[in-house]
């Protein structure tokens, strides 16, 4: 096989971005755009030693699952991954990516069930658009290229109407320096945090002001930060409060947290009910779970649900700002057996193993899963059971096996389809201590 090469192939299954896997002449080609079963003709983009990758050029024999793109600037836009897939196609392939690589990472055999989600259009609650050459939208798949975007499917309609009127003001002004959109929404109100690439306050209060006056009946919170093009965390800036609500209420399972725009928040907030609800199932059903420890708490959204199941609950967080809305939110709902820490969760938990104890400790880390610190000291605790929530099955599977040589067991996991539309799949996995090391080959 060559570059720019047109082959026949059979597709057998997917791999963990998604993309149709087949093989040719011994050697695997993983390609974009194709799905289980089909028959394809595929074209090469690149041939590695041990791979080959490639892109649909027309499609033999299409699969029953196979439908069209409800969106315009599908497949350029990165923030897709499946939108030539039917719903229930996506659900098998992310259930089955989470049991597979428990069994091939973490050394488990696990039949894992996938939740739906409520929405599957429309969920998202924060965007974050990307400002780059007179165009905002989102990166091109596997570059900083931005592709222009009139409208987002996973976006809210407030967010797609700031984004409407953000894309008129940038045109018309060809040397705007904002570099980031920052929106997060809930019902009818929208929190706002414009970043540019030099400390223009003037802009921010400029475009902002057309929005809110373009968005009737929407109550607004307004920020304002600058970042030089050297630091690819827009939100790392110091941010400055200009007009509106300092915060955004949310409500969430019968708690109202007032987030910041650092806060970290689920991005789907009835999928992130349903998976709460399920959490706190699992927890009441185990036989201990009075001292609970929430590592990575965020704004409190799992810890405080277990306040009501617990006889006391700590959540360890390093955002400032979502720990001031997770004790806020806490006081707000006269929580009294919850205290929250600002830490990182590594050093939490070795600070707390000198002198607690814990039942149950969760943990719900970034994407890459936990530091070898943070599991260290996890397992320094000795908590009987955890609870641990990913977005990243192979981080999980890691951790999982990692956890088994230390004593713990895995007991079950359930996949919850928090991100529709996109290769992202969120999980919730039991371990329990039993003391037998190892794992099962």
């Amino acid at each position: 096989m060559q570059k720019n090469d047109i082959i026949n192939l059979t597709i057998s299954g997917y791999s963990s971005e998604g993309f149709g896997v087949a093989r040719h002449e011994g050697q695997v080609v993983f390609v974009r755009n194709a799905i289980d079963g089909e028959e394809i003709a595929a074209k090469i983009l690149k041939v590695n030693k041990n791979a080959a990758f490639a892109v649909t050029d027309s499609v033999t024999a299409p699969s029953p699952e196979r439908v069209t793109p409800d969106c315009p600037h599908y497949p350029k836009c990165g923030g897709c991954g499946l939108r030539h897939i039917s719903y229930a196609e996506q659900l098998r392939f992310k259930a089955q990516r989470v049991t597979q690589t428990l069994e091939r990472i973490g050394g488990v055999a696990a039949e894992v069930e996938i939740v739906p989600s409520p929405q599957i259009n429309g969920y998202r609650n924060k965007a974050m658009f990307e400002v780059r050459s007179g165009a905002i939208g989102f990166f091109r798949s596997g570059s900083h290229d931005v592709i222009a975007v009139g409208q987002c499917r996973l976006q809210s309609d407030t967010a797609n109407r700031v984004l409407e009127i953000a894309s008129e003001y940038i045109q018309k002004h060809a040397d705007c320096p904002i570099r980031n959109i920052f929106v997060r929404t809930d019902e009818n109100r929208a929190q706002i945090a414009v970043i540019t690439y030099k400390r223009d306050r003037h802009t921010a209060e400029a475009l902002t002001q057309k929005i809110t006056e373009a968005v009737p009946g929407v109550e607004f919170s307004i920020f304002f930060g600058s970042q030089d093009g050297r630091n690819n965390v827009p939100l790392s800036a110091p941010l400055k409060h200009l007009s509106g609500l300092r915060e955004l209420p949310v409500e969430l399972c019968g708690f109202r947290y007032n987030t910041a725009p650092k806060a970290f928040f689920q991005v789907n907030k009835a999928q992130t009910e349903q998976m709460l609800q399920y959490i706190t199932q699992t927890v009441s059903a185990l036989p201990e779970y009075g001292r609970i420890l929430d590592l990575y708490c965020g704004c409190g959204a799992i810890t405080l649900p277990l306040s009501r199941l617990a006889e006391s609950v700590t959540g360890a967080e390093i955002v400032p700002e979502a720990i001031a809305v997770a004790k806020q939110a806490a006081a707000d709902a006269g929580v009294s057996n919850a205290e929250f820490l600002c830490a990182d969760a590594g050093e939490a938990a070795e600070q707390l193993a000198v002198a607690e104890r814990f039942d149950v400790v969760v943990t719900d880390p970034p994407r890459k899963g936990l530091l070898p610190e943070a599991t260290a000291a996890i397992i320094k605790l000795a908590p009987k059971r955890i609870v641990y929530v990913s977005c990243d099955p192979a981080a999980l599977a890691r951790d999982v096996r990692l956890f088994a040589e230390a004593g713990y067991e895995f007991v079950s996991a359930r996949a919850f389809d928090m991100f529709p539309g996109t290769v992202h799949v969120e999980t919730v996995a039991l371990l329990s201590l039993t003391g037998k090391t190892g794992i099962s080959e």
